[in-house]
């Protein structure tokens, strides 16, 4: 059984809160294959210091990749 130590693990929300706009910019407009390597590069750094968890947020940037890219249009006609 796993034992309450008072830390909960992070929320997506609190994920991309954690995220500097600048560096969710970035996430957004990488090459997908690239993606979780460069959110492991990110959560390296000083100022996420290992807190990010990289599959979460992962899923979150293709998300929201994929309702920007959608713009409301669900179906494509030929």
């Amino acid at each position: 059984m796993q034992e309450r130590t008072g830390h909960h693990a992070p929320t997506t929300m609190d994920q991309l809160k954690r995220i500097d706009p600048r560096d969710l910019i970035m996430l957004l407009q990488c090459e997908p294959r690239q993606l979780l390597g460069r959110i492991v590069q990110l959560n390296r750094a000083p100022r996420y210091h290992n807190t990010l968890n990289a599959v979460v947020l992962a899923a979150e940037v293709t998300d929201l990749r994929g309702q920007r890219g959608s713009g409301g249009n669900e179906e494509q006609s030929a």
